[in-house]
């Protein structure tokens, strides 16, 4: 993909509709701008704040704890039957 900013495309356009020795030449020049994604604008938003990267490593091992937990608790479970 293309990198964020805004790019200059010139275009030239040659066309020779009567047949006369010399075409018709125009030439132009367009401006693309490209935007970051949503993506792109809530990472950099928020990929350098040290509170949101606490609290997502507070989350991601919270999220683990339960499964170890859960886990532990069906085998238990299992085994007793």
């Amino acid at each position: 993909g293309a990198s964020t900013g805004t790019y200059q495309i010139p275009l030239t356009l040659v066309w020779n509709q009567t047949g006369s020795l010399y075409p018709f030449v125009q030439n132009d020049v367009f401006n693309v701008t490209i935007s970051p994604t949503i993506y792109q604008q809530l990472i950099s938003k928020y990929l350098y704040n040290p509170i949101i990267d606490l609290l997502a490593l507070l989350v991601l091992v919270l999220i683990i704890v339960l499964i170890v937990v859960a886990v532990r608790t069906s085998r238990r479970t299992r085994s007793n039957k």
